[in-house]
């Protein structure tokens, strides 16, 4: 029996992605082959004004648009920041009030958490203790 070996391995470096083949290749049509290369760079050269025009004012208008809604993402933000930075602020300002009061209502006798003093009566009942 006659031994058959592999003498090349193609690896994924080997093959070309369907990108690189495209960019290598040009089509060649019956058209394309029957012009001069003075023929094929005029053609490459006509531009439609009118058509070149019409896709300048719509990428003008997209981007006019998009300018628009970041300003306006933008506006939205700083309102919020606002409103929270005012509930933030009056939040403070209640905060410190009730220190405040609180202090003051501490320094009355009956009210003091300081001056309390718990009087424990001895309980009658007796301790039991229960083992297993």
């Amino acid at each position: 029996m006659k031994h058959e070996s592999i003498v090349t391995l193609k690896t994924f470096r080997d093959f070309k992605t369907g990108l690189e083949n495209r960019s290598e290749r040009k089509i060649k049509t019956t058209n394309s082959l029957c012009r001069t290369k003075n023929e094929q760079m005029i053609l490459e050269s006509l531009i439609d004004d009118q058509e070149l025009s019409q896709v300048i004012q719509k990428d003008i208008q997209r981007f006019a648009q998009q300018d628009l809604a970041i300003k306006k993402s933008q506006d939205k933000m700083l309102k919020i920041r606002d409103k929270l930075a005012k509930t933030v602020n009056k939040n403070k300002q209640v905060l410190e009030l009730r220190q405040k009061l609180q202090k003051g209502s501490w320094g009355k006798d009956h009210s003091s958490p300081q001056k309390i003093k718990w009087n424990f009566k001895p309980s009658n009942f007796k301790e039991l203790k229960i083992d297993f």
